[in-house]
């Protein structure tokens, strides 16, 4: 019996989002990035963006980090392309964002989402 064993590909990843998002984004290494100033066209050029960045995923990207306030104006695109293996889109809250930010919550509903069950986080 034989096995063979694919190599991973390594993926780059992208984020998209409000200025001081991107900010935080390349502060953690993310090169690739995309912002999304808040202006009335705003949803519109994220629609764009995040649509644009999908279809070029099967050459380009395993990873869009997009920002809480970005994602909340392109929803169903997100909601319809979550259940995809690839590329995997995390959205993450901005600096804006941190106040109304629950860490626990975050991470169970990730868990939720990817692995199909609740990870119970410790107290304290």
């Amino acid at each position: 019996m034989s096995y063979t064993f694919l190599k991973p590909r390594k993926l780059p990843i992208v984020a998209i989002g409000e200025e001081e998002f991107i900010e935080a984004m390349k502060a953690a290494g993310v090169t690739d990035v995309i912002v999304i100033d808040e202006t009335k066209d705003a949803k519109k050029i994220a629609r764009e963006a995040l649509n644009k960045l999908v279809t070029q995923s099967a050459q380009g990207y395993g990873v869009i980090f997009i920002s809480t306030r970005i994602a909340e104006l392109v929803r169903p695109i997100i909601d319809k392309l979550m259940p995809e293996l690839m590329p995997l889109i995390l959205e993450v809250p901005g600096p804006r964002d941190l106040d109304k930010f629950d860490i626990k919550e975050f991470y169970s509903s990730i868990a939720r989402k990817f692995i199909g069950f609740t990870i119970g986080l410790p107290e304290g």
